[in-house]
């Protein structure tokens, strides 16, 4: 017990250091972002000179462990330490989010190294630039192959027609016209996406009364930074408008409630599983909120029924609902709220 007693004390005068003396405090949070900035460096050399597609992935995974081992200490750091007071925090925030938007910039020019499915958005944004519906035509009908290009060549699942949900589509034509032929002006929409994701947390935590430096958890984390700012995946849209509905539902001001509604919808017209987080939203005798998220989703739909002449099934096929269901590792932002 006296051991305890002994060691718990230990750990607070240290916490007690750490708060007297808070530039030590921003210096080794600095010291974390060099180790990731050092990794990230070696994750684009292996992207970049490495031939061998098995060894460039068994590399690429390597290093990217590693650097989940890094945000582990780092998180653990954080959650362990005392928020500082006055100008350090908004210091400490800074490092945070200033970081979370390095890592991301560095590795949003790589090419995908783990999946192909930005090809497949650009391609279904270049299909409805053209007037086509990626819903009724599949990349290899005949029908399209005045469109046949580079990014068709790249695309998988040349087969069937398009599993992504009309708000994802909306995203994929914004970064097609960003540009065209290569992923990179869809991924840094995604990215900034992401950052309004970290930002919106930070925000969160605060009105929530919780340490808003706990945002690192997410900030930091490889997997979100990998998936998004490399891969490209479409999931950050989804999460993005999650988090931002539950900020603005927060809210009893009536216009930020109705904005929460759109963001809900906005949310599920990439992925469906948001709208689940409704029932937790509501409130007594709010129709503005339910109101406005049932038109966004429809404005969402519209463009594409009418695309898909008129063919509702098209639009709400199997393949879709079976691929915005399943929210897979992200299920885990709906159990923070």
């Amino acid at each position: 017990m006296s051991t305890e007693i002994t060691r718990s004390s230990d750990v607070e005068k240290e916490r007690d250091v750490l708060v007297k003396h808070p530039l030590r405090r921003v210096v080794m949070l600095g010291g974390f972002v060099l180790v990731f900035l050092a990794l990230y460096s070696v994750m684009m050399v292996v992207a970049a000179l490495l031939s061998a597609p098995l060894g460039k992935i068994i590399t690429f995974m390597a290093v990217w462990g590693v650097c989940f081992c890094v945000y582990f200490v780092a998180s653990v750091w954080v959650m362990m330490t005392r928020p500082l007071k006055g100008r350090w925090l908004w210091v400490e925030l800074g490092v945070i989010l200033g970081a979370a938007l390095l890592f991301r910039l560095m590795l949003v020019t790589l090419p995908p190294q783990l999946s192909p499915d930005v090809w497949r958005y650009l391609w279904d944004a270049r299909v409805t630039w053209h007037g086509y519906s990626p819903y009724l035509y599949a990349p290899a009908n005949k029908v399209l192959a005045p469109l046949w290009n580079s990014v068709f060549a790249n695309a998988r699942y040349r087969q069937t027609p398009t599993q992504y949900p009309p708000g994802a589509q909306i995203f994929f034509l914004l970064g097609y016209l960003l540009n065209p032929t290569n992923p990179v002006g869809l991924k840094t929409l995604f990215v900034l996406l992401d950052l309004v994701t970290c930002a919106a947390l930070a925000v969160l935590l605060g009105r929530k009364g919780l340490d808003a430096r706990r945002v690192v958890i997410y900030a930091w984390c490889p997997l979100p930074i990998v998936e998004f700012a490399i891969e490209g995946h479409s999931d950050v849209i989804a999460i993005s408008f999650l988090v931002l509905a539950v900020l603005c539902a927060l809210s009893s001001r009536q216009g930020v409630r109705f904005l929460a509604g759109i963001c809900l919808g906005l949310a599920t017209l990439a992925r469906l599983y948001p709208l689940l987080l409704l029932v937790a939203l509501l409130r007594r005798r709010d129709w503005g909120l339910v109101a406005t998220c049932a038109t966004t989703i429809v404005l969402g739909y519209l463009p594409f029924i009418l695309l898909s002449q008129g063919i509702f099934a098209r639009c709400f096929s199997l393949s879709a609902i079976k691929e915005t269901c399943i929210p897979g590792c992200w299920i885990w932002h709906l159990s923070m709220y």
